[in-house]
């Protein structure tokens, strides 16, 4: 329903248009064969739509019956309540075989395709005396199936085939039974004696069953015929994965496969954990495809949600898929909507205040700034260092004169820690669901051409050997054991005294060029921006190094010490006041 409103206020009538839509293939079917003789035999069938609307717009239209591959008729259903139909097909060719299948279309030109059955035209005497042959005083056999549930046409279980003589106990000129299954579950001709036979179908696919009665001469019965479709196996393949996100939706592909019934349906389930117990259902989808689009809609800003699929087959068997965690974007920024253009100006504002951690000589072996506070400084322009996995990466382009010293072993314990702590909450936005971190080497490597294993200034294990005792910081010992240069969980103090030291040098230096970056990274790191003159900005690295020297004959050792960029050279500080 609409209506349109003008700048004034004033509405018009309010107009409806009403919008039917039905993409679902009608149900599952199968056909039987009834009253076949020499020369003729009934085709069975019926099946059913799920989509049903007012005035016969959508709901079962017609039937085409197809044998020996040729459309031999079209049967309208005039009947919505009763969408049933049968066809004879007449003039048969003796000996002849036949096969026989069955298109349903709904009224949205929606399909669906039985199962193919082939029969035998055999041969029909009249004397009642040439065996092998079909006797006019023989009725053809009934046959019922029981034991498994039925959903859409597939039995979901094993099936109990009953095969019995129609005729009445005073008239019954049969002597046995005779019957062969051919398709999925294969079963030889067999003749059984008297008038009933019973067997089992345990096989999944499509099953066709044809039945005789004889007499005692060896005459046949016409045939009856019966399809059987199984499917006891869950689908093979059940996948989710997303394709899209902003702040209030997921977009996600479903992905089914099943090899017997087919894709039945997709139902998209929703959890704010990961616990099995606490999905719920969205919406349940009717679809035959193997691949469906799907959006989840009305979620929450800056939240992690973990999606899920159930995917059944037209028999009914499910298949669950793993679980896919996604978060919504936060409110402002939108990262899938940002150029990847490294240098793009991006409107960022950061809101946490300062650091007001106490950061002296406890953590960071400065004693002439015992209680350095840091103010955040909201002027700042920010710019795009990069954007990969969906992680958006913004780098000032100018550095905040704020002075932070690292001094002696306590400064090279705590630096990463301390430099990341100072920017988390200086330059953190929590409406945006981003946190601040330092710049560190591993920044700086992932953008440099700079061949580090050529030019480090020393790359090696070397001991030290001294007749007096030395120190090392404390968080030398697990780097020793594998700690990255640029993490720290926690703070650490004090230092650990020895005779002998071993440990890889990992200092290197090089000049922020264009040797090693691109321009636009010189404008990120060295230049004022659309300059080309070194403004020689200073600051700190979050990575730590160790650098190996050597004086004398006697005395060799190590420096501790955290990287920098310091006028336009990434270099080693052993202690220095730098800005932030």
């Amino acid at each position: 329903a609409f209506q349109a409103i003008d700048k004034a206020g004033n509405k018009s009538g309010i107009s409806n248009i009403t919008v039917q839509k039905d993409s679902t293939n009608p149900r599952s079917f199968t056909i039987s064969i009834s009253n076949q003789t020499k020369t003729e035999f009934t085709i069975n069938a019926g099946t059913t739509d799920d989509t049903s609307f007012t005035n016969d717009v959508s709901g079962m239209d017609y039937y085409e019956i197809y044998v020996n591959g040729n459309l031999e008729q079209t049967i309208e259903i005039a009947d919505v309540s009763n969408t049933g139909m049968s066809y004879t097909k007449t003039a048969l060719t003796e000996n002849a075989t036949y096969t026989v299948y069955i298109v349903a279309y709904d009224n949205a030109g929606n399909r669906r395709e039985s199962a193919t059955m082939t029969l035998l035209a055999a041969n029909v005497s009249t004397g009642g005396g040439s065996s092998g042959g079909q006797s006019t005083q023989l009725l053809a056999p009934t046959i019922s199936l029981s034991g498994a549930t039925q959903t859409n046409g597939y039995y979901t279980g094993s099936v109990t085939v009953t095969i019995q003589d129609s005729a009445s106990a005073d008239t019954t000129k049969a002597t046995s039974i005779r019957y062969e299954v051919t398709g999925a579950n294969t079963i030889q001709e067999t003749t059984l004696p008297g008038r009933t036979a019973n067997f089992t179908i345990t096989a999944d696919g499509t099953s066709t069953i044809t039945a005789y009665a004889v007499d005692s001469e060896g005459n046949l019965s016409p045939a009856s015929g019966q399809i059987v479709i199984k499917d006891t196996t869950v689908p093979r393949i059940a996948s989710l994965s997303v394709t899209s996100y902003d702040k209030t939706t997921i977009g996600v592909t479903a992905s089914g496969a099943d090899d017997t019934s087919g894709i039945g349906s997709y139902s998209f389930q929703i959890s704010s954990t990961n616990n099995v117990e606490d999905f719920t259902n969205v919406i349940t989808v009717s679809s035959q495809a193997e691949n469906y689009e799907y959006t989840y809609r009305n979620l929450s800003l800056d939240t992690v949600y973990y999606l899920r699929l159930v995917v059944t087959d037209n028999a009914g068997n499910s298949t669950t898929s793993g679980i896919v965690t996604q978060k919504t974007d936060a409110d402002g920024m939108e990262t899938s909507e940002l150029s990847k253009e490294i240098g793009k100006y991006v409107d960022y504002t950061p809101v946490n205040g300062n650091f007001s951690e106490h950061i002296g000589s406890t953590y960071s072996g400065d004693t002439q700034n015992e209680n350095t506070q840091l103010s955040t400084n909201t002027s700042l322009k920010w710019r795009i260092l990069d954007v990969s996995d969906n992680i958006l990466t913004l780098i000032s382009s100018t550095t905040v004169n704020v002075d932070f010293r690292l001094q002696s072993y306590t400064g090279y314990n705590n630096g990463v820690l301390l430099l990341n702590n100072a920017c988390k909450a200086m330059y953190s936005n929590s409406s945006l669901g981003s946190t601040g971190r330092s710049l560190n080497m591993d920044d700086i490597d992932a953008v440099s051409s700079y061949d580090k294993t050529t030019y480090s200034t020393s790359n090696g294990t070397y001991g030290q050997q001294h007749t007096t005792s030395i120190r090392y910081p404390n968080i030398f010992a697990n780097e020793v054991s594998g700690l990255d240069r640029s993490k720290q969980d926690g703070y650490i103090t004090g230092s650990t005294s020895t005779n002998s030291l071993t440990f890889k040098s990992t200092y290197y230096e090089y000049e922020n060029s264009a040797t090693y970056f691109p321009s636009i990274y010189l404008e990120l790191f060295k230049y004022e921006v659309g300059s080309t003159t070194d403004d020689f900005r200073s600051y700190w690295l979050a990575s730590r190094y160790v650098e190996y020297y050597k004086s004398g004959f006697y005395r060799e050792g190590a420096y501790f010490g955290l990287f920098a960029v310091n006028t336009g050279i990434v270099r080693r500080k052993y202690w220095w006041r730098m800005v932030i």
